[in-house]
């Protein structure tokens, strides 16, 4: 936040600050000392950015969530919203969020409602989660606890 105030002061790099980081590169590619300051001051709003983008997915997947029972086509879109807020921020969904949307047909999946979900231990330990909507399988492995080897 000092430095957002420090480089408004400077017409030019107010200029700057509304400019995309492929402008800013070329504009202030000569100046090393100003460049290395607009680069910190992008990565600022880059981590801003993405901390906003994952509240806001964390709220409409809580949102989902809750009215799911009453409108389930509001917590699909809900869910979109969710995913798309992550892509264009660039942002990883959560494990816990990843595993409530279905990896073929994209859809809410809520266990026990709209999926089923399997503890398998053929080979090695795994979880097996049945989409409704489409039918189809996922399969997420079960990290096993390692034995201990006792020295003796």
């Amino acid at each position: 936040m000092i430095w957002l105030l420090f480089l408004q002061s400077f017409p030019l790099l107010d200029i700057l600050l509304h400019c995309s980081s492929s402008e800013i590169v070329h504009v202030v590619g000569k100046c090393p000392i100003i460049s290395e300051m607009i680069e910190m001051v992008v990565e600022e709003m880059d981590d801003v950015t993405k901390r906003i983008a994952l509240s806001r997915v964390r709220k409409l997947f809580s949102l989902a969530k809750e009215i799911y029972s009453e409108d389930p086509a509001l917590a699909q879109r809900y869910v979109d919203m969710a995913r798309k807020i992550a892509m264009a921020a660039r942002v990883r969904l959560p494990k816990e969020y990843r595993r409530q949307v279905c990896r073929h047909c994209k859809s809410f999946i809520l266990p026990g409602v709209n999926c089923r979900v399997r503890i398998k231990q053929k080979r090695e330990p795994h979880m097996v989660i049945t989409c409704f909507n489409c039918g189809k399988h996922m399969r997420i492995p079960i990290k096993g606890v390692k034995e201990k080897v006792r020295n003796e």
